[in-house]
C-alpha cells in the first residue's frame, strides 16, 4: 500500500498528461506518444521518418500514428542537437532575475561561440554515416584518403570528402546529394540566437545574499531553426511548444530523477559528440562537451573527458548511448575509472532503442522532475496584437452592436428619467399655484391670471405624461424588435462584411448603417439577405449606396452604407 501512495507522488496536479515527444538527431526524426502514469512514464508506439524536409517528415509521423489508429496529442516537444547547452556563472540572482530582453542578452553573449562550433559536427562524412550509407571503418578509410592530398603546409589539395567517398565508390551521387541536402538545412550561418535559462542553485543559496555569481543552465538555437521546425508542427496540425537540446536530457530519468540523494555523474555518448554531466537535479555543477572523431568514441577519450570530474563519493557513473556498442563502453569505463558504471535504464527497462533523450525530455515536461532539472527553448513565436488578428473580426463586430444596443437603450431610458423629474417638478408647481388660487379666490382678476397659469401647466403636464406613455411603448416595441432587428444583422454578415457603424436618425424613423465589404458582390449579397431578414419584423433596407474604398487594413474593397426603415416609410430618413 505505501509503495501505491509512493506512485502517486509522480502525478503532478496541473501538470500535462500526455505530449507528443520527438527527436531529430540530423539523421532522421522519431517520436512516441508518452503519457504520465501512476507508475511512470508510458512510451507509447515509436515511429521514424527519414525525409529531408522537416514538414514531411512531421506529417510522416502522424501518419504512422493514424495507421496504428492512434492520434498524437496537439501538443508536442522536439530534442535536437541543434540546441546548444552549457553551465554558465552569471551576476543574476535567481530570486532577483533580469527582465527577459536582458537575459536573452547576457546569454545569447556566452553562447555564440559554442553556437559557431555546434555546426562542425554536421560535416558530410557525419551525415553520410548518420543515414546509414558509410559505417565507421569506411568513414576513416575516406579520411585517411583525403589526408592523402595534403601538403607540408597541410593546405588540403585533394577533393572533398563525399567526392573521395564517390572515387572509392562506398557511395553514389544520390546519396551525397542527399547528405548536402539535409547539411543546408542544418548549417544556418548568422543565425540569431534565441535562449533559454534555468537556475541551478538552492532558494536558500539564493536567497542567502552571500553569493554574487550564480550557477545557471543556458541553451540556445538559431531563430531560423526554431521558426521551421514550429512551422513544421504547425502545417500538420500540431503546436510544438518546447525545444530541448539532445545532450543532457537523460539527467531527468537517471536514479537521481528518482528521489536519490548526492551528486551523479552522467555520461552521454553519441555519434559526433560527447558529454559528461555532474551534479545534483535541480542543481547542476559541471557540464563538458567534446567532438568525436569520425563518429567512433574511443572508451579512453571518453575516460579522460570524464576523470576530471571524477569524486570520491560517487561510486556509480551512469552511462547513456544510442549506439550499438554502449555495453563493451560501459564495461571498458568500469575497468578504467574502477567505478561500477550502469546504463541508463528507462521506466526500470533496458533502453534498448535510445529513447532515453525523448523520455527525459517528455518527463520534464510532464513535471515529473523539478523545472530546474532541464533548460529549454520556447518554441512559439510571440503572438500578434489584438488589433491585428483576424480572427476576432466577427467577436468585434458583435461588440460593436452591443455597444449601439446598450447605448440606444441608456439614451432613451436617461430621456425619461428626465422626464419623470420634469414631471414631478411641475406638479409641485401645480400645487403650489393650486394654494395660491385658493388663497386670491377674492381677487377676480388674479383668480383668472392664476387659472390661467394652472391650465398652463396642466397641458404641460398632460403632454409629459403622454409623451412618457409614447416613451414607454417605444421600449416595449424595441425590446422585441431591436434583438431581432440585429439577429438578422449578425446573420446576413459573411466574412467580406465588416460593420464600421450603426446610428439612428434623429427623428427616430430610420437606422442608418456603415460598413465595408471585400467585394462588390459581397456587398450585394449583404444588402439583399439582409432585407430578407429583416422583412419578418417589418423594416426593409432603403437609401443602399455601394462604392469603392478602403478598408482599416489598407485593403481595397467597397464601402456601402444603407437605412434600416419601417415598411410604411418609402422615403429616406435625414439626420
Amino acid at each position: 500500500m505505501l509503495g501505491f501512495f509512493k506512485k502517486l507522488d509522480n502525478i503532478k496536479v496541473g501538470a500535462p498528461g500526455a505530449v507528443f515527444a520527438c527527436e531529430t538527431d540530423g539523421f532522421k526524426l522519431r517520436g512516441a506518444i508518452i503519457k504520465s502514469g501512476v507508475s511512470g512514464l508510458e512510451i507509447g508506439d515509436v515511429v521514424e521518418s527519414r525525409a529531408v524536409d522537416f514538414r514531411v517528415a512531421v506529417g510522416e509521423l502522424v501518419e504512422q500514428l493514424e495507421e496504428k489508429g492512434k492520434k498524437p496529442p496537439k501538443k508536442a516537444i522536439l530534442s535536437t542537437p541543434s540546441v546548444v547547452g552549457t553551465l554558465l556563472e552569471l551576476p543574476v540572482n535567481p530570486s532577483n532575475p533580469r527582465t527577459e530582453d536582458q537575459m536573452q542578452e547576457l546569454i545569447r553573449w556566452e553562447l555564440e561561440p559554442l553556437f559557431g562550433q555546434q555546426n562542425d559536427i554536421w560535416s558530410v562524412g557525419a551525415l553520410l554515416m548518420g543515414r546509414g550509407y558509410l559505417s565507421t571503418e569506411q568513414r576513416e578509410q575516406v579520411a585517411k584518403e583525403q589526408s592523402l592530398g595534403q601538403d607540408q603546409s597541410g593546405k588540403r589539395k585533394s577533393l572533398p570528402f563525399g567526392e573521395v567517398a564517390l572515387q572509392l565508390e562506398l557511395v553514389t551521387r544520390e546519396q551525397i546529394d542527399e547528405s548536402l541536402a539535409i547539411q543546408e538545412q542544418l548549417i544556418l550561418v548568422n543565425d540569431d540566437l534565441t535562449c533559454g535559462w534555468a537556475p541551478q542553485v538552492s532558494e536558500e543559496e539564493a536567497h542567502s545574499g552571500q553569493e554574487e555569481i550564480f550557477p545557471w543552465y543556458a541553451v540556445g538555437i538559431g531563430k531560423a531553426m526554431s521558426t521551421a521546425w514550429e512551422k513544421a508542427f504547425r502545417i500538420n496540425g500540431l503546436v510544438l511548444e518546447w525545444i530541448y537540446p539532445q545532450l543532457g536530457n537523460v539527467f531527468a530519468v537517471t536514479d537521481q530523477g528518482a528521489g536519490k540523494k548526492g551528486e551523479q555523474l552522467l555520461l552521454e555518448v553519441r555519434q559526433e559528440q560527447m558529454a559528461v554531466f555532474r551534479g545534483h537535479v535541480g542543481q547542476m555543477a559541471a557540464v563538458r562537451v567534446s567532438p568525436v572523431e569520425n563518429g567512433s568514441p574511443d572508451p579512453l577519450d571518453v575516460f579522460v573527458m570524464c576523470q576530471e570530474q571524477l569524486r570520491p563519493d560517487l561510486r556509480t557513473l551512469h552511462l547513456f548511448s544510442p549506439l550499438s556498442n554502449s555495453k563493451e563502453l560501459a564495461e571498458q569505463l568500469a575497468g578504467h575509472t574502477g567505478r561500477k558504471v550502469e546504463v541508463v535504464q528507462v521506466d526500470g527497462k533496458t533502453d534498448s532503442s535510445g529513447l532515453g533523450s525523448l523520455a527525459g525530455a517528455a518527463s520534464h515536461y510532464l513535471g515529473r522532475v523539478p523545472v530546474n532539472t532541464l533548460a529549454r527553448l520556447n518554441a512559439q513565436p510571440p503572438k500578434q496584437p489584438v488589433w491585428k488578428r483576424k480572427e476576432l473580426y466577427p467577436y468585434a463586430t458583435a461588440v460593436l452592436i452591443l455597444f449601439a444596443v446598450v447605448a440606444f437603450d441608456a439614451t432613451i431610458r436617461f430621456e425619461t428619467w428626465q422626464n419623470v423629474k420634469k414631471e414631478e417638478e411641475l406638479t409641485a408647481k401645480f400645487k403650489e399655484k393650486l394654494g395660491i388660487k385658493k388663497k386670491v379666490e377674492s381677487d377676480a382678476s388674479k383668480t383668472q391670471v392664476l387659472e390661467e397659469k394652472i391650465e398652463e401647466g396642466r397641458r404641460a403636464i398632460e403632454k409629459l405624461i403622454e409623451k412618457n406613455r409614447l416613451f414607454e411603448k417605444i421600449l416595449l416595441e424595441r425590446q422585441e424588435s431591436v434583438p431581432g432587428i440585429l439577429r438578422g444583422l449578425a446573420s446576413a454578415i459573411s466574412d467580406e462584411i465588416i460593420l464600421d457603424g450603426i446610428f439612428e436618425s434623429k427623428n427616430s424613423s430610420g437606422i442608418r448603417v456603415t460598413g465595408w465589404a471585400l467585394t462588390d458582390t459581397g456587398a450585394e449579397i449583404f444588402l439583399n439577405q439582409l432585407g430578407r431578414k429583416l422583412d419578418e419584423w417589418g423594416m426593409s433596407v432603403s437609401g443602399a449606396e455601394v462604392s469603392s474604398s478602403r478598408g482599416r487594413l489598407g485593403l481595397d474593397g467597397y464601402g456601402f452604407s444603407l437605412w434600416l426603415v419601417p415598411q410604411l416609410i418609402q422615403e429616406v430618413p435625414q439626420g
